[in-house]
């Protein structure tokens, strides 16, 4: 999926805050969330994370 921040900012489930550091999730999805839910969402934000300042370093 190409830009999934931007999709999901369309549909209101999220919005990046000014400092674009945080992520706000709406109130009513983040609450229909488990806890594995939002664990797999930290595991795959970490890993673009990573991915993303790998391919800085390296370009």
């Amino acid at each position: 999926m190409r830009y999934p921040l931007e999709k999901f900012e369309r549909r209101k489930f999220v919005r990046r805050l000014k400092e674009l550091t945080l992520l706000k999730f709406e109130s009513a999805l983040w609450k229909r969330l488990t806890a594995e839910d939002k664990e797999a969402l930290r595991a795959i934000a970490q890993t673009a994370l990573i991915e993303y300042y790998q391919r800085l370093e390296v370009g």
